[in-house]
């Protein structure tokens, strides 16, 4: 229940590998933007994230426990600081 964890989030994934190498001693920027391209990071037009009213909901309610789950693993991380959890709580919120 209380189990403490290090996170490696994809969309923040060289800086938080790179937390859980210091994390653990080890070297501390062993991953850069280069070493390991984002490929499922782009910007979207507005059209191509377009849902009706209807499926949102659906999709709210399938995701639910996903989402809360998420949110309580990157509370119990151990390698992300207050402001990177609030970040990706911000950025759950915009999607």
């Amino acid at each position: 229940d209380g189990a403490k964890v290090l996170v490696i989030r994809n969309e923040h994934l060289v800086d938080d590998w790179n937390s859980v190498e210091r994390y653990i001693g080890g070297e501390p920027n062993v991953l850069s933007n280069t070493t390991i391209p984002v490929m499922n990071k782009s910007n979207k037009d507005s059209d191509d994230k377009w849902l009706s009213p209807k499926a949102q909901q659906i999709v709210c309610r399938m995701l639910c426990n996903e989402i809360v789950a998420y949110k309580q693993i990157l509370r119990r991380s151990l390698n992300l600081n207050y402001m990177e959890v609030e970040r990706s709580m911000e950025e759950l919120k915009e999607t």
